[in-house]
């Protein structure tokens, strides 16, 4: 079982771990698996006023960055970041098919919507 799955499947996260795994696809691109990267970014989104999202950002090539589902993870970053919470939850229905693959996003969502800047 792989790191990202394990960390998705026990509602686990590891920052440490990820980076390792984006710094790996760095080095060997032809091994880089989206759907992983993904959830890599959406587990640092539910981590947030962390800055691990930009860490993990910053890690993943500007090709794999211009994707749909990448796009719209960057978007809903920036509307977390600047508590335009009424647009992230608009912008997060549009793309529940993919966010749905980590259990517990919503509530650690509304987690951070709730807790005082």
């Amino acid at each position: 079982m792989g790191l990202e799955i394990e960390q998705v499947t026990s509602q686990t996260y590891s920052l440490d771990a990820n980076l390792c795994l984006l710094r790996l696809y760095q080095f060997e691109p032809e091994r880089m698996n989206t759907h992983v990267v993904a959830r890599i970014l959406i587990k640092a989104l539910m981590a947030m006023p962390t800055p691990d999202f930009s860490l993990c950002l910053f890690l993943i090539p500007e090709r794999v960055q211009m994707e749909e589902q990448f796009k719209a993870l960057i978007v809903l970053s920036h509307y977390l970041e600047t508590g335009r919470f009424q647009q992230f939850w608009d912008e997060a229905a549009k793309n529940r098919h993919f966010l749905e693959s980590v259990p517990g996003f919503e509530e650690a969502i509304q987690s951070i919507c709730k807790s005082p800047s």
